[in-house]
């Protein structure tokens, strides 16, 4: 805000209403956002593969008997 105010971007009547409270009484420490750390590390959660022997059977069937999208037999 003191920026803009500077710059003439901001009419000093536009400034917001805390803005001289601030500048009257500024924090001890600036304020400013820092991402927490993270505890105990990234957790890992690895997902396994899920194959069944019908998977299969299943793709062979389906390479062999059904008609693919040029209407050509699979394998």
């Amino acid at each position: 805000v003191r920026d803009l105010l500077r710059a003439g971007v901001m009419k000093e009547s536009e400034k917001p209403c805390w803005y001289d409270v601030y500048a009257a009484f500024p924090p001890k420490y600036e304020p400013v956002y820092a991402q927490p750390k993270e505890r105990f590390g990234k957790v890992q959660d690895p997902v396994q593969e899920i194959f069944y022997q019908e998977d299969t059977i299943r793709a062979y069937v389906l390479l062999s008997f059904c008609l693919t999208v040029d209407g050509v037999a699979g394998v």
